[in-house]
């Protein structure tokens, strides 16, 4: 499951198709357009793209929360 998390866990990008430029922007927080909301939504996305056919625990990784090491660790990972 854990594993799973970690390959899927960008999945939500495909709803925000960006260019490198236009990612930047869109993490850095300036004004966006709506394709940078989604984008900056993209882990929830994910997790609710996955939510019918995903195991449970691979899910509360995606959700990347606090006192998961898994999910900790994801995250950690992902700010690399």
């Amino acid at each position: 499951a854990e594993q799973r998390a970690a390959v899927l866990h960008d999945l939500g990008k495909s709803l925000a198709p960006l260019g490198p430029l236009r990612r930047v922007w869109a993490t850095l927080g300036l004004p966006c357009t709506r394709e940078m909301r989604l984008y900056r939504e993209h882990e929830a996305l994910g997790a609710a793209m996955l939510a019918e056919i995903s195991a449970q625990r691979t899910l509360e990784v995606l959700r990347m929360l606090a006192g998961d090491p898994a999910g900790e660790a994801l995250r950690t990972a992902d700010d690399l």
